[in-house]
């Protein structure tokens, strides 16, 4: 493999190869900095910010995250949410609050049981849900254009992969303590 420019390694999807003389753990090591970019690469800020913070509909990623949970969960408790999210309910809360106040989502009480408070995207939170899904497509469709059609099924067979196998890694390892470095 070439030396990294500027500390990057040369990232051309469409030229892209493993070099053939790289070690597994060098492979593994490779796999983590390309994953580390597609979450919070500089390319990865500006495309969420092309996304999610451009032009009058722009909003808070947190914000979105909380209106795309409800949408897949439909109404549900406030702890429910959070649970799905993997946040404190109080974050979730907070978060709801702001949603509420932008007339996204609607909070009631559940069965009359004032503790229990449920959550449900409104109208206006669905519309806006859409307008960031349209948004991500449009983006994908860009990104993912010049791939054949044959690499894009194997590229989305490996992701598929990737998740499950992320899934069964946390299931096994659950409770465990991390090795110290």
């Amino acid at each position: 493999m070439d030396a990294p420019r500027d500390g990057k390694a040369d990232l051309d999807p469409l030229e892209a190869e493993l070099d053939a003389d790289l070690s597994v753990s060098e492979i593994h090591i490779q796999i983590g900095q390309l994953w580390r970019e597609i979450r919070r690469g500089a390319a990865a800020t500006r495309l969420s910010d092309y996304i999610y913070r451009e032009g009058p509909d722009g909003m808070d990623i947190g914000l979105i995250r909380v209106i795309e949970a409800c949408v897949a969960l439909g109404p549900c408790r406030v702890v429910d949410l959070a649970g799905f999210m993997d946040v404190t309910p109080s974050t979730a809360s907070r978060a709801i609050a702001r949603l509420e106040g932008m007339g996204f989502i609607e909070r009631r009480s559940v069965d009359g049981d004032k503790r229990a408070v449920e959550v449900e995207v409104t109208a206006a939170g669905r519309a806006r849900h859409e307008i960031f899904n349209r948004r991500t497509q449009f983006a994908l469709q860009g990104i993912l254009a010049d791939f054949e059609d044959d690499d894009l099924h194997a590229m989305a067979g490996h992701f598929q992969a990737l998740v499950e196998r992320i899934e069964t890694f946390l299931e096994e390892h659950e409770g465990q303590r991390l090795p110290d470095s």
